[in-house]
Parts: C-alpha cells; sequence; structure tokens
C-alpha cells in the first residue's frame, strides 16, 4: 500500500510538474512574444515553480487518501478506488485544482489562484532576470570573435530572417528592430554593434540556437581565413 502511494505520488508530481510548465511557457511568451531565451530546466526560478506545482499536486493528492470523504477526494472522485488512476488525475488537474475553491479555511472554502498567478509571475520576472544575465555573459565571452568574421553582420542578420520565415510578425519585429540598430551603427562601433546584434538573435531565437549558430559559424569562418 504504502509503495502504491509513494509511485502514485511520483506520477501525480510530474504530471503536475509538466502542465506547470507549459503553462510556464504559455503565459511567458504570450507575455515575452517571443522564444524562451533559455533553458528552463538550467533556471533555478523556473525550476522552483515547477517543483512547487508538482508538490502541491502530491500534498493534493495525499489530502485526498487522508480525507476520502473531503472535497478534494470528491473532485477526484472519477478516477475510482484506483491510486495510480486517481494520482493521474491529480496531475492533469493540479492547477485547476489550486485554483478551485477545496480548501477550508475556517467556515469558507478558499482557492490559491491568487498565490499560484503570483508565484508564476515571480518565477518568470526572476526566469527573465536570469537570462539577461546568462544572455549578457555569453555576448561578452564571444563579441571579440565576432571582429574575426568578415561578414559576421549579414550573416547573423540573415540567419536571423531564415529561422523567422514561418513567423511573419516576428519577423517584422525583428526587422524594425535592426532598423533602428543601424541607424546607431556609426557611433556605436563594430564590436557593440556586433554585442547588439547577438541579444536580437538571443532574444528572438534563444541562446542555445545562438550559441550552436555561432561555434559552427565560427569555425567555418575561422577555415575559410586559414
Amino acid at each position: 500500500m504504502q509503495l502504491n502511494l509513494i509511485g502514485a505520488s511520483v506520477i501525480c508530481f510530474f504530471i503536475g510538474a509538466g502542465l506547470a510548465l507549459f503553462d510556464f511557457h504559455r503565459k511567458l511568451i504570450d507575455e515575452g512574444g517571443g522564444t524562451a531565451p533559455i533553458s528552463y530546466l538550467s533556471s533555478p526560478y523556473a525550476l522552483f515553480f515547477l517543483t512547487t506545482v508538482g508538490g502541491v499536486g502530491v500534498v493534493i493528492f495525499i489530502l485526498a487518501q487522508i480525507y476520502p470523504t473531503g472535497p478534494i477526494a470528491k473532485a477526484l472522485s472519477a478516477a475510482g478506488t484506483n491510486q495510480y488512476a486517481e494520482a493521474t488525475l491529480c496531475g492533469f488537474t493540479t492547477i485547476i485544482l489550486i485554483r478551485s475553491k477545496l480548501f477550508e479555511v475556517g467556515k469558507s472554502n478558499v482557492g490559491l489562484d491568487y498565490v499560484y498567478d503570483a508565484c508564476r509571475l515571480w518565477a518568470m520576472n526572476a526566469y527573465k532576470s536570469h537570462a539577461s544575465e546568462v544572455g549578457s555573459v555569453y555576448i561578452e565571452s564571444v563579441a571579440h570573435k565576432t571582429i574575426e568574421c568578415a561578414n559576421f553582420k549579414d550573416d547573423m542578420t540573415r540567419r536571423l530572417f531564415n529561422a523567422l520565415n514561418s513567423d511573419a510578425k516576428r519577423k517584422s519585429e525583428c526587422h524594425l528592430e535592426l532598423v533602428e540598430m543601424e541607424k546607431q551603427a556609426d557611433t556605436w562601433g563594430i564590436t557593440q554593434y556586433n554585442k547588439a546584434l547577438l541579444g536580437v538573435s538571443i532574444d528572438y531565437i534563444g541562446l542555445s540556437t545562438t550559441r550552436r549558430w555561432f561555434r559552427r559559424y565560427y569555425k567555418v569562418s575561422r577555415s575559410r581565413v586559414i
């Protein structure tokens, strides 16, 4: 019985955390209008949010076992008496259960929707700040290499537009941003312009994609010079 409870709790945790990841990503993309700049798994703030939601899902599932006649157990009654089925249902409905008024405080039933939204907002802002720092460190580490690539500006711009071909709106936004950058090109200098161009790439196609592309591109560029 105990092993079943542990196994079911693990299932509930991963399903709940997985759906929290989907919700986190959807909200981030909707508000930012772009690609997640770094992996969520590399951000402690995103991980904290996901594991917290998964953990709350497990708590909800265990409460249903402790209080089989309570409102939470009733909400999961569609799964029957099978713990694994109940844990699966709990995992898939964790966010809904958090937002619903199933928790008794005194004589009132309350939902934790505001707490969930506040935690998600905090995690998103912290993630963005962390992603910006990681991106800045990367840009500084490769900025000097861009000078060695004779056609970096044109090749990077072409790479960006090719990557955004399937999204006309974001491609247009990227184009406008590059037009504004071009106006500053004479005052910035090559290194600063290349840094800004790398920043745009990270914003629109992500750090990992930018890093992979530049790593290959730099090798090819250097081989041509040699």
